[in-house]
Parts: structure tokens; C-alpha cells; sequence
């Protein structure tokens, strides 16, 4: 596969969470954060009738109070006609990343969506091997799966204009000593999904940014 594939299909996915997901949600509870779903990502049930609505791959599924559609949006129109919404992020409540262009066609390969979604549920394994008790969250404009933890960011994002694949990383709020090199970035660690191929590989890395911030002595 190739990566303009990859991030064709990032993308896609990028503005169905912005444009269609995340507005459905808040209009039917005030919030805005997705999860992962199987296939890929989506909202929690919520509302009255109580309503799910997740991107599956290149499908999107409607499930509304039990019953269920699935269709494959060309546009972010049709996706948005299916969940019986109007596209576009809800004003004032998050600056969108991307465009909303409703006619403009959504590029979801299919096998690019089950590695990105297999990206997803590898780190929310791994994200809740370190934090039991601190439920994963995906926010539609950054678009990356996470948490904090004792004011550091830990998360997995499916990649961006910075890193342009799936990566890992740890973010902490504060600045803190560093002596061997752990925090590479501008914002802290990151690893890509080629350097950590397993849940195993992510919760070592998790842990090893949280063995980091604990030892810093400007943080006690």
C-alpha cells in the first residue's frame, strides 16, 4: 500500500469524524469525543431513541434504537443525509483541521481503513494497560486516540503534517530534565508504528514516558 493511499484515506476518515460524527454527537448530548469502534471509530450510544453512529472501514453505520443501516457515503452529503444532520463541525465548539467540502468525494481504501483502524484498537489496548481507569478518547480535531495522566498526554494518532504515519506518543504538560534524549520531539516522544508493531511494544513505550516524568525532580 502506498502512503498517498494511507493519507487519502486518513483524511477521508479525518472529515467524517469533524464533519459528521462528532456534530451528530453533540447535537444529541453536548459532546464531541469519539472511541473506537470495530472497523474504525465512532460515537458512544447516546440520545433519545438511543443512536450509535461509527465508521466501519468504508462504511458508515447508523444504528438508531436498535435498528440498523449501513451504506457507503461517496460524500460527506450522503453520510451526513444518513445520519440526518447537516455537514459541518458545530460552530464555536473546536476549530476544524479539515475542510468541509460536502460534495467532494471521500477516498477510503479499504485495506488503508483496516490498518488504521487496527492502529486504533492496538492503542487502545496498550492505553489501557496504563491507565485502567481512564477511558480513551478520540477528538475529531486532532484525530488521535488519548489520555492524560498525571499531566502528561499519552496517545496514538493515525499520522499528520508532522509525522506523516501512525505514531505513537507522550507529551508532557510541564518541561522536565531529559539527559538521554527520551523526548525527541517538539511536544515530547513519539514512535512510529514501524517501531512498535505490537501492544506489548506501545505499553513499553507508555511506560518507559511515565518512568521518565516520575524521576524528574522539577515535577515532585
Amino acid at each position: 500500500m502506498t502512503s498517498e493511499v494511507l493519507v487519502a484515506t486518513r483524511e477521508a476518515w479525518h472529515r467524517l469524524a469533524e464533519h459528521v460524527l462528532a456534530p451528530a454527537r453533540y447535537a444529541m448530548d453536548g459532546h464531541i469525543s469519539l472511541q473506537v469502534a470495530p472497523g474504525g471509530f465512532g460515537t458512544p450510544e447516546v440520545g433519545t431513541p438511543a443512536t450509535r453512529v461509527t465508521v466501519d472501514g468504508e462504511h458508515l453505520v447508523v444504528v438508531r434504537d436498535g435498528r440498523e443501516v449501513r451504506r457507503v457515503p461517496r460524500t460527506l452529503r450522503e453520510a451526513a443525509d444518513l445520519v440526518g444532520i447537516e455537514p459541518g463541525a458545530p460552530a464555536g465548539v473546536y476549530p476544524p483541521a479539515t475542510p468541509c467540502h460536502p460534495d467532494e468525494p471521500l477516498a477510503v481504501d479499504p485495506a488503508a481503513a483496516r490498518e488504521l483502524a487496527d492502529w486504533y484498537r492496538l492503542g487502545a489496548q496498550a492505553l489501557a494497560d496504563l491507565a485502567p481507569d481512564e477511558p480513551a478518547r478520540l477528538w475529531p480535531e486532532h484525530f488521535d486516540l488519548g489520555i492524560s495522566v498525571d499531566r502528561v498526554n499519552y496517545g496514538v494518532s493515525p499520522g499528520d503534517a508532522a509525522i506523516g504515519e501512525p505514531y505513537a506518543y507522550a507529551g508532557p504538560w510541564d518541561a522536565l530534565d531529559d539527559p538521554d534524549g527520551f523526548f525527541d520531539r517538539s511536544f515530547g516522544a513519539a514512535r512510529t508504528r514501524r517501531e512498535l508493531g505490537s501492544v506489548a511494544d506501545l505499553a513499553a513505550f507508555f511506560r518507559t514516558a511515565r518512568d521518565h516524568t516520575a524521576r524528574d525532580p522539577h515535577r515532585s
